[in-house]
């Protein structure tokens, strides 16, 4: 659904967006990531009063019955992301360095959105987490190539639909391996947009499903990890990886791989088990 915004237009290198345009991309940007994924057949909701347009020119006579039957085939949804965009703004400083006669911009951005993911049968929240970015001059550079406003703002929004669409993923279709290769590479079943070379994965063994004793509910199953290894080529629909900490002979089709978070990179305790939960 279109994110949701608290203000009705932001701050853009010193010009004002509206709240509209912004809501509008950043969802467009996350149906992005979300198809890319190749897990999610994604169903529109923005362009709402177009669909009952068409809807209504079918169902006048003029179309042929089999177009009309056809309406009949209109998806549900299995899960809704809804959200806030509570800020998004790029602030342009200017300076000047006197002893070099030097002068120009330094550029700060923030980006702040809360979601959630709703299971709609039920309307329990399968996930709810925000998405916060400070970035500098030199993180936006990194992240756009670009000085100018406008190029950065495409960037931001990207990045933070990149973000919740990892989380989406995996909590609810985590990346696994679907094949161990006699040369040791490691076959993950996602590639795409969603898939660097050069990330890190943590990579878990699947065991029991764990049940809470009050509601009965499934709460996933344990996760034990075993290994960790880096992405060195990706495809449209696969990816493939090297073991760079533990025992390869440990992995197998099937366990589950978790991006390791930049910055986190030190080797994890064998007996921790991940925190996130698998839906079945």
């Amino acid at each position: 659904m279109p994110f949701r915004t608290v203000k009705t237009s932001y701050s853009i290198g010193g010009s004002r967006v509206p709240a509209r345009e912004i809501s509008r991309e950043f969802s467009q940007k996350l149906v992005d990531e979300l198809t890319q994924s190749r897990r999610f057949n994604v169903v529109d909701r923005e362009y709402i009063c177009e669909y009952f347009k068409e809807k209504n020119l079918i169902l006048s006579g003029d179309m042929p019955l089999q177009e009309q039957i056809r309406l009949g085939q209109v998806l549900g949804v299995d899960y809704m992301l809804v959200g806030t965009i509570s800020n998004i703004e790029l602030e342009r400083i200017a300076y000047q360095v006197k002893t070099i006669d030097k002068s120009g911009y330094k550029n700060k951005a923030k980006f702040i959105a809360d979601y959630r993911i709703i299971v709609m049968p039920n309307r329990q929240v399968k996930w709810s987490d925000s998405v916060i970015m400070t970035l500098g001059t030199e993180a936006l550079r990194r992240l756009s190539e670009s000085d100018d406003p406008e190029i950065i703002q495409h960037a931001l929004l990207e990045e933070g639909a990149r973000r919740i669409a990892y989380k989406a993923l995996a909590n609810i279709y985590p990346i696994r391996i679907s094949s161990v290769q006699p040369d040791g590479s490691l076959i993950f079943n996602q590639g795409g947009k969603t898939v660097f070379e050069g990330e890190l994965f943590d990579i878990f063994s699947v065991g029991e499903n764990v049940i809470d004793p009050y509601s009965k509910e499934a709460l996933g199953a344990v996760e034990t990890w075993v290994a960790t290894a880096r992405i060195y080529r990706t495809l449209a629909k696969m990816s493939y990886a090297k073991v760079i900490k533990g025992e390869i002979n440990n992995i197998h089709p099937n366990d589950i791989c978790r991006r390791v978070p930049a910055g986190k990179e030190e080797k994890p305790n064998k007996k921790k088990e991940s925190k996130m939960k698998v839906p079945w």
